[in-house]
């Protein structure tokens, strides 16, 4: 049973290392939520010590818990599976969220920027400029002279440019 007990705390020890390895591992991906990962990467390196001193405690008496070694080992394996689980809850959630984020900027239909991403973005581009030209709304405006049906190429954010006759003066 002794022997039992050791290989539980050792296997207890090794599986509270591998959650704190994912845990720091996920750092990199969960964006604002760093430091709430940094604490638990820190707790969880805390406890992977925790695991040490029982088996100091059985090499120098020869006493040990079973009990405590069984649920040692049953902790941390929970541990590695719960932080693997939520960092690819994580990663699968930040995906989402950026495909949306790119659905709601830019319409691949009618391949224009949305409203709110031209005025977020400010970027517009005017090759040829038109007099009192307003783009989407009556704070974003462009102005310039060109003849009366006078050739214009509208750029936004990057997007294929936008030809437009004149109507001015």
């Amino acid at each position: 049973m002794k022997d039992i007990a050791i290989l539980l705390y050792y296997f207890a020890f090794v599986a509270q290392i591998g959650a704190t390895i994912l845990a720091f591992a996920a750092f990199r991906f969960v964006g604002k939520y760093r430091i709430g990962w940094i604490i638990l990467a820190i707790g969880l390196l805390l406890m992977a010590g925790r695991r040490i001193t029982p088996l100091i405690s059985i090499q120098e008496t020869g006493s040990y818990n079973f009990l405590d070694a069984i649920l040692a080992a049953l902790i941390s394996l929970l541990l590695v599976i719960g932080i693997f689980v939520i960092s690819k809850i994580v990663k699968d959630w930040q995906e989402k969220s950026r495909r949306l984020e790119k659905l709601l900027t830019f319409d691949f239909l009618t391949q224009v920027f949305s409203k709110a991403d031209v005025l977020k973005k400010g970027e517009i581009e005017i090759t040829s400029p038109e007099k009192g030209i307003t783009l989407g709304s009556d704070k974003v405006k462009v102005s310039g002279k060109t003849l009366k049906n006078h050739k214009v190429q509208v750029t936004l954010n990057t997007a294929k440019p936008v030809e437009v006759i004149s109507n001015g003066e």
